[in-house]
């Protein structure tokens, strides 16, 4: 056997070898490679901060808040996406914003969700409801049930924060914080 030859034998032995590893790679972790590369990517924000005005049936005014869940990976689709609250702060005496502790993440209702599912698939951007403010009634969350912990009302004049994340099968998004 040449140099030559050998130099090519082991060349090959050598990529056979670096081969078979990437494909146990793959094997092992492919689908959160996947995922990571060319999954859903979720993003997160305040649709419009002055609200959308609606005049309610009983001739009062009100304004609702929502969040828009876009998918920038739309060839992906999210699949059972949901948006979450993961932190609700109320303004104290003081002006700090102590931390009420939740029970755990607390979904906010799909913008006409009487008409979509519960968990829906995203490829185009949807909205979710965060809240609305009646006027002269302060502002009320849109949570889809209220657990014991938590009042969904804010008063007229009391200030809160709120953190939020929409989530999928495959991710998450940022988070999105609105005062």
């Amino acid at each position: 056997m040449t140099e030559d030859q050998f130099f090519i034998q082991t060349v090959v032995q050598i990529a056979t070898v670096l081969a078979t590893l990437l494909l146990a790679v793959l094997a092992i972790w492919g689908e959160s490679i996947r995922a990571k590369l060319v999954g859903p990517k979720l993003t997160l924000k305040l649709f419009d901060p002055l609200g959308e005005r609606i005049d309610l049936s009983d001739g009062s005014e009100a304004r609702y808040y929502h969040l828009n869940v876009t998918n920038t990976r739309r060839i992906a689709h999210a699949n059972n996406v949901r948006v979450v609250l993961t932190k609700v702060l109320r303004s104290a005496a003081d002006g700090s914003f102590p931390s009420e502790s939740l029970t755990g993440p607390i979904q906010l209702k799909w913008q006409h969700g009487h008409s979509m599912p519960q968990y829906p698939t995203i490829g185009p951007a949807i909205n979710c409801d965060l809240g609305c403010v009646v006027n002269g009634k302060g502002f009320r969350l849109s949570t889809l049930f209220v657990p014991n912990n938590l009042d969904p009302k804010v008063l007229i004049g009391q200030k809160i924060r709120i953190e939020a994340i929409a989530v999928s099968d495959e991710t998450e998004s940022n988070p999105v914080n609105v005062k």
